[in-house]
């Protein structure tokens, strides 16, 4: 009998929360490690683009337009001079060899403890050891806010949910539209098409002039009045 393997240090430590759809793209998931001493880990989520498109990254840049990751210096036990953070700040920016850029964000309130500088030399981490090696950054909710900013994100239940939803509604869009049956009439030469088909204007006199004569018969010998009549008698039953 096959021995069943032991839990990792994360599923012994650590309670993986996620944020789907962050900063509202789809499937740009992230996963979060939440300690109970308040620590959280970013980390990028296995339905992410990047991981289940199976992307290449060629650089992985902890600085943007008006912010720099980088510039965090934390010192003591209070963590000072260490960056506060929002939910959606961003921590990095990810290209991808197939022009692909992608913006990997904070997901929770709090300092920014540290970053992991080793994905800017081998930016493979980030999918090869996505909630390992590959980390992204630290995060520490200030002590009132923790709790809050936890039930914020989603369960493994609600992620798996959210991953269901996703198959289910990807499999009815890519469901063909069924052809219509028969031959297609209009795709046929004219010689094919039955002659009967074809009403000229003549034939149009020609019927229109028999239902005239089969009206004014049918009011000579009273039979359309008879039948009148006797619908109306029906009805006042």
């Amino acid at each position: 009998m096959e021995e069943s393997r032991p839990p990792s240090v994360v599923d012994r430590y650590f309670q993986k929360r996620y944020k789907t759809d962050v900063q509202g793209n789809p499937g740009e998931d992230q996963l979060i490690l939440t300690h109970s001493n308040r620590i959280c880990v970013i980390c990028i989520a296995q339905s992410h683009p990047i991981i289940c498109e199976k992307k290449i990254i060629s650089k992985i840049n902890f600085q943007g337009d008006g912010w720099s990751r980088l510039e965090n210096t934390v010192t003591g036990k209070n963590k000072r001079g260490a960056q506060w953070l929002e939910r959606m700040a961003p921590l990095c920016c990810v290209t991808c060899t197939d022009g692909s850029v992608f913006t990997l964000c904070c997901c929770v309130k709090g300092q920014l403890v540290e970053i992991n500088t080793n994905l800017e030399t081998r930016p493979s981490l980030l999918t090869e050891k996505s909630s390992s090696n590959g980390y992204l950054a630290v995060i520490l909710p200030g002590l009132k806010h923790f709790n809050r900013e936890v039930e914020r994100l989603k369960s493994e239940e609600e992620y798996r949910k959210v991953l269901e939803y996703r198959s289910n509604k990807s499999a009815f869009q890519n469901l063909e539209t069924p052809q219509p049956c028969g031959i297609n009439i209009t795709s046929l030469p004219l010689d094919a098409v039955v002659p009967e088909q074809r009403v000229t204007e003549q034939n149009k006199c020609d019927l229109q002039g028999k239902q005239e004569d089969n009206d004014e018969t049918m009011l000579r010998d009273g039979s359309l009045c008879h039948n009148i009549k006797k619908a109306s008698e029906v009805n006042s039953l």
